[in-house]
């Protein structure tokens, strides 16, 4: 809080990894790791899910801003692979809440941008 001086929260990527990337929206931010991005969500910093990455140098991701579901685009598992994630519950199941990850392969080659317009497209 700028206002107030204090820190009022505090998000980290797990086992030490660094952050290359973030993206947020109103409700949601995303931490972009070499191999993994991170979600959290942004009332409490709770970590709403976590996403691995093929090799992930450039830290590119993206979240929507369209609210939700949540949108996020980020790299596959494989190089050139891109995960289209549509809500965080990915990992954490029994939310109730439908899950659909959308995986492709954009170039045979390693992925140089990610970006999603404000309605996830």
């Amino acid at each position: 809080d700028e206002i107030r001086g204090q820190v009022i929260g505090q998000m980290r990527a797990q086992n030490g990894e660094e952050v290359l990337g973030v993206s947020l929206t109103r409700c949601t931010v995303a931490l972009i790791c070499e191999y993994n991005v991170y979600t959290y969500a942004l009332d409490d910093f709770k970590i709403l899910a976590q996403f691995p990455t093929a090799s992930n140098p450039r830290g590119l991701g993206s979240l929507a801003e369209a609210g939700s579901p949540v949108r996020l685009v980020c790299p596959g598992q494989t190089q050139g692979a891109v995960r289209v994630q549509v809500d965080n519950s990915a990992t954490a199941p029994g939310t109730g809440r439908a899950t659909h990850s959308h995986v492709f392969l954009a170039h045979e080659r390693p992925l140089a941008a990610l970006a999603l317009n404000s309605t996830g497209s």
